[in-house]
């Protein structure tokens, strides 16, 4: 007895000291959770030293696809001047401001249901739609502002002609999750930040161009019909009808979203894919970090052809705008290739940053007095808002099913749009008052908002994410 007691023992001890040194099948997942971050991490770091552009355009479809994604986007950096402008010519600077406000307000609040509609299989079919719809209508809109038509029926037809926007950005970013590996995809976006900011400078020359010409109304029919052109070109593109196949096969629904174990759990992701995007708090925080950051630009993008107007140089608007889009171009090329890692420095942490700088850039606009510091200015402030808007995309990505990118990014694309018609609606109003240095030094105050949005943003992911620095 006194034998089999102590073999009894043995063996408890042996099982004690077994179990003490099998990991539990917890610890042995996190630890391929994290070796596989880390090989991501690695390769992803392999792609920025090498050529990372040419990586990402030698992926299958995305070279053929660039031409369409840059006409489709020519009104960028074009319509805001042009329009400004010439509603303001016959209406006056407040009914230019609200007009820009209505078009923009247009297209955000149309933007997540055509966006849905992407992912749902109908992405070429409301393409091609929408941009038709568009162009005429921008043509009764330079009509009846030219006829002198009273402001509630201008602002009603800029309120149309906003909601059929084609989905462009919805189409464009819902498709790189599946057109490229995940190494390439944080590039992806910063890739289709640069191409929207060589649109912001090209896009105000061509304006100044037309404007020096006297025909600001042709250059707003030549930005729209562009815009239809590259529309019907997406639409017949492979990568968008396949994305569209998919979208009838799957209703829209489900896939599984980019791994971002480091800021947010899965349990977030189901709850967005299950009972809707806007039931996630991190997604409503970002739509709004969004919102005030882009009614900064909003602002600064009437602001400057009514500032340039009062003194009797409207051309140069232009200019500084495009100063301002160098600036940005120059901002994302250094991003993409010196990004914190998201191992030390979260997402949500370094968009708290980055918005911080931004803020403290933008008290530059003071100096606006002067025609060189205020350019100087606009380069510094746009050499700061890519890092901003590319860490938008990123989050957007990481929040999102794989599946509802084209949902989610017509979100991002209505808070877009819907700061820039805030922006552009308040700057009118003070304008109208006759207060430019107020007008120089307001813009600002969205940016205070957009920081604390994106401290708030950070706090929700410290409790509900993993690894959050």
């Amino acid at each position: 007895m006194r034998r089999e007691a102590q073999d009894a023992a043995e063996t408890d001890e042996d099982v004690v000291v077994e179990s003490r040194e099998t990991p539990s099948v917890e610890a042995l997942s996190d630890e391929l959770a994290s070796q596989r971050e880390a090989e991501r991490e690695a390769e992803a770091q392999d792609v920025r030293e090498r050529s990372p552009y040419k990586a990402l355009l030698s992926a299958e479809g995305v070279a053929r696809l660039v031409p369409a994604m840059v006409v489709a986007r020519l009104p960028l950096g074009m319509m805001s001047v042009l329009l400004v402008l010439q509603v303001s010519s016959y209406l006056g600077a407040g009914v230019a401001g609200a007009t820009t406000a209505a078009l923009t307000l247009g297209t955000a609040i149309f933007a997540p249901l055509l966006g849905k509609g992407v992912d749902h299989g109908i992405g070429p079919a409301l393409l091609r739609a929408t941009s038709v719809v568009q162009l005429a209508l921008m043509l009764v809109l330079l009509y009846a502002a030219q006829a002198g038509a009273p402001a509630a029926l201008v602002l009603l037809i800029a309120f149309l002609t906003g909601s059929c926007t084609p989905p462009v950005a919805g189409t464009t970013r819902s498709l790189w999750a599946h057109l490229v590996r995940p190494e390439l995809l944080d590039m992806a976006y910063s890739f289709e930040v640069l191409l929207v900011d060589v649109l912001y400078v090209t896009g105000p020359l061509l304006a100044s161009l037309f404007i020096g010409l006297g025909m600001a109304g042709a250059g707003l029919v030549f930005a729209v019909g562009g815009q239809a052109v590259g529309s019907w070109m997406l639409a017949a593109s492979k990568p968008v009808h396949a994305y569209a196949e998919a979208g009838r096969m799957t209703g829209g629904k489900g896939g599984r979203r980019r791994t971002a174990a480091d800021d947010f759990t899965d349990d977030e992701a189901e709850r967005a894919e299950m009972r809707g995007l806007l039931s996630s708090a991190g997604v409503c925080l970002l739509l709004l970090v969004c919102l005030a950051t882009n009614a900064f630009s909003g602002a600064l993008e009437t602001l400057l052809p009514l500032w340039y107007d009062s003194l009797g140089q409207p051309g140069r608007s232009g200019f500084v705008i495009s100063v301002w889009s160098i600036g940005s171009i120059l901002g994302v090329i250094g991003f993409s290739r010196f990004q914190p890692s998201t191992r030390r420095i979260a997402l949500p942490r370094q968009l708290v940053l980055f918005s911080a700088v931004y803020l403290a850039v933008s008290l530059s606009l003071a100096l606006y007095s002067s025609h060189a510091a205020l350019s100087v200015a606009a380069f510094a402030i746009g050499c700061f808002v890519s890092p901003c808007t590319n860490l938008h995309y990123q989050l957007s990505g990481a929040l999102a099913p794989k599946q509802r990118h084209g949902e989610m990014f017509s979100w991002v694309n209505t808070a877009t749009s819907a700061g820039l018609s805030l922006g552009s609606f308040a700057i009118g109003l003070i304008v109208e008052g006759g207060s430019f240095l107020q007008a120089f030094l307001f813009p600002s105050v969205f940016l205070v908002v957009a920081l604390a949005l994106a401290a708030t943003l950070m706090a929700w992911a410290r409790r509900r994410g993993r690894g959050v620095a």
